[in-house]
């Protein structure tokens, strides 16, 4: 059976408080991905470029990077917004593009008994600076992002304050994320997003059930691993393209 959860629309009641005060999956869960076959393309470009500076084990989140980008994006105009819309896929339509993300960040925020994720985006704009109101309204009730306006110069203070809040949002599991030479008074803005996700095994794994086996490294590179096992009914396909064979382990 296949079910599909309706597209959220930002609220109304949103659009007004940013522009008029002051200034198809199953097994139930909850996050529907965008339909649009283009929103993906951002994301292979990003790992085909990745691919070629390290033909090793990656791991990156693409939408953490847009984002980003669709942050700055939308304190852009001119030619920099027309490349960053370019790079994004993004529509023409300000408004649309801001449904997308407002409902992809609606999906993904979780808090239940069994499973928890959150996500933390956040702008440290140098002190000097001064952000138009209706563009931090933006990026809190789009991007669910705070800014926050920081003197670069004093760099000691300007980082223990940034890694104060990559602490925070990733509940601690990276305390400490950036060094002090990493800002300086030429510093304008940093852009942080942070992931924390916490969740159990629909179908847990037995751990008196794992097994040494052999792994594949490369095509002349193989070593000896613990492997999990489970048997189970689950989602399973076979990609030709990637010469992969996929399955889909849910949490519950």
């Amino acid at each position: 059976m296949t079910v599909s959860a309706p597209q959220q629309e930002i609220p109304q009641s949103v659009i007004d408080e940013i522009f008029l005060s002051n200034n198809d999956y199953t097994d139930g869960d909850k996050f529907v991905p965008p339909n649009e076959s283009t929103f993906d393309s951002f994301d292979w470009r990003l790992c085909q470029i990745l691919h070629k500076r390290d033909a090793g084990n990656l791991i990156v989140s693409p939408i953490s990077l847009k984002l980003m980008l669709a942050m700055v994006y939308e304190g852009a105009d001119n030619q920099a917004a027309e490349e960053l819309r370019t790079a994004l896929d993004l529509s023409e339509d300000r408004l649309a593009s801001r449904n997308k993300y407002f409902n992809i960040l609606q999906s993904l925020e979780t808090k239940e008994p069994n499973l928890v994720m959150d996500v933390a985006s956040k702008m440290f704009l140098r002190n000097d600076l001064t952000p138009l109101s209706v563009y931090k309204k933006i990026l809190q009730h789009i991007y669910s992002a705070d800014l926050e306006q920081l003197d670069f110069s004093k760099s000691t203070q300007a980082v223990r304050a940034i890694n104060s809040w990559v602490s925070k949002a990733t509940h601690g599991h990276i305390e400490s994320m950036l060094d002090d030479d990493v800002v300086s008074p030429n510093t304008m803005a940093l852009l942080l997003n942070a992931i924390y996700f916490k969740g159990l095994w629909r179908y847990p794994f037995n751990p008196d059930a794992t097994m040494t086996s052999t792994f594949q490294v490369s095509p002349t590179r193989k070593v000896s691993v613990e492997f999990m096992r489970l048997a189970q009914n689950l989602y399973y396909s076979e990609s030709v393209e990637l010469d992969s064979k996929i399955v889909r382990l849910p949490y519950k």
